[in-house]
């Protein structure tokens, strides 16, 4: 038997050993105390996001995102022409509090480096995404968007 069968059958003999009412009634009350913030961190998500991100050029330049790091996952981008966007999805994962985009003006560079701070934007909840915007003036910022 491998060693989760083992787990598995330790848990259901303390189950039906708590169902039985044998140990104490602090026990049961302890149990619940544990199971509640878990519950609730479940269902606020822990700090995580869906891992859904966006790259919108809102400038009149074409653009090369090389590579994004901060992310659990390879999210980068490729050419983006002006006024496009291109969408990436990840695995759900932990929010980061900062990213660094490498980046260029010609296809297939990454002469340029931005780092973008993420704990001053709200985390996506649900449906929605992180969007990292270049803007008309040739500037990296980042905000979430519902869809």
């Amino acid at each position: 038997m491998q060693p989760t069968g083992y787990v598995l059958r330790f848990f259901v003999w303390h189950q039906r050993r708590l169902m039985r009412g044998v140990g104490t009634k602090n026990m049961r009350i302890n149990k619940n105390k544990f199971l509640i913030p878990i519950v609730l961190l479940c269902l606020t998500g822990c700090g995580t996001f869906n891992g859904n991100i966006k790259f919108k050029n809102d400038s009149n330049r074409e653009i090369w995102v090389a590579r994004v790091l901060g992310f659990e996952g390879n999210a980068s981008c490729g050419v983006l022409i002006p006024q496009a966007h291109k969408s990436a999805s990840l695995h759900r994962m932990k929010f980061p509090t900062e990213v660094t985009l490498y980046w260029s003006y010609k296809w297939g560079g990454d002469n340029q480096k931005t780092i973008l701070n993420l704990s001053a934007i709200k985390p996506p909840e649900g449906y929605s995404e992180i969007v990292f915007i270049f803007s008309p003036e040739e500037k990296w910022h980042v905000t979430t968007e519902s869809y």
